[in-house]
């Protein structure tokens, strides 16, 4: 690569000996070519500037690109056509569909709803929802933030429309979104207001989105606010939560609809050699023989006599 560079450099020299009468390699083109074959781009700006073409530098960083660095050249040097050169940048943005950085330069500029429009069509409601939140005009704008939610909602990013609605004080739509999302701490802190009835369903509806989601010891709690004790004893058996298994069939009453649990535990705590537990178990579950069974095996016959 460094053969070829230097080859087209020697060529380019060639060039200008030819047209200009002089040595190539002391025309500042020349090494603002080199500069550029080696990608330094600073480099090559600093020989244009040098030679005081301005205009040359701006072009090359059009040519690649490189408009960030061509519009703080530009208004560095207070360049006259620097508005030109905004709009020549947002044309060739949007020509190569690049909305979402139109709309972040936009935003910088204060045109917010201009800046809105892009990330809109961007597909980007996350960013718009952001924006208008953060913009007091655009969030008293009713039509706008219907805009905006509605496009939240078509992604499915139902926590984040909830957001907006709860910004804009419509606390029962952002409660419908909340619940969809099973964003359940916002849910349950909106509920606490306008719907307290609705808390110890979403208390259970979390602990069943635990449950799915393998976790089991995050989901006990939230069966004992919904006051779902088989559902908690549950959760902390398969979790291997033996001594709060425990504390929970305590207070269940219905000990028919849980004697495989009382067994199982039972089963657990001979294993781990708590008798003392195990029995407790088997006698509230009416497991007399089991508990007799227990004793002999483990050889302690003058507690069964």
């Amino acid at each position: 690569m460094a053969l070829t560079m230097s080859f087209m450099c020697e060529v380019l020299g060639m060039y200008v000996c030819d047209v200009t009468g002089t040595d190539g390699n002391d025309c500042p083109e020349v090494w603002a070519q080199m500069a550029l074959l080696n990608k330094q781009f600073k480099e090559a700006e600093s020989i244009y500037l040098e030679q005081n073409q301005l205009e040359r530098a701006l072009d090359m960083y059009r040519r690649l690109h490189k408009w960030d660095e061509a519009l703080a050249l530009a208004e560095m040097k207070g360049h006259p056509r620097l508005e030109e050169l905004k709009s020549a940048h947002m044309k060739w943005l949007l020509e190569s569909k690049q909305e979402e950085k139109a709309g972040e330069i936009k935003e910088k500029e204060g045109d917010h709803e201009t800046a809105l429009a892009h990330y809109l069509r961007a597909g980007l409601p996350s960013l718009a929802a952001r924006l208008v939140q953060s913009n007091t005009d655009l969030l008293n704008n009713d039509e706008i933030v219907a805009k905006v939610a509605s496009a939240l909602l078509q992604a499915e990013l139902y926590e984040q429309a909830g957001e907006l609605y709860e910004k804009v004080n419509r606390t029962e739509k952002a409660f419908e979104c909340y619940r969809k999302a099973r964003a359940f701490p916002k849910a349950i802190e909106l509920a606490r207001y306008i719907t307290p009835s609705d808390v110890v369903n979403l208390e259970e509806e979390w602990g069943d989105h635990l449950v799915s989601s393998k976790q089991l010891d995050a989901a006990i709690n939230h069966f004992i606010e919904a006051g779902k004790s088989v559902k908690a004893l549950e959760a902390a058996v398969g979790a291997h939560q033996w001594k709060k298994a425990v504390q929970i069939i305590q207070v269940i009453e219905d000990v028919e609809g849980v004697l495989k649990h009382y067994e199982q535990l039972g089963k657990h705590f001979v294993a781990t050699q708590d008798f003392k537990t195990a029995e407790m178990l088997y006698i509230r579950a009416g497991m007399f023989q089991e508990a007799i069974a227990m004793y002999n095996q483990a050889g302690k016959y003058n507690i069964v006599h």
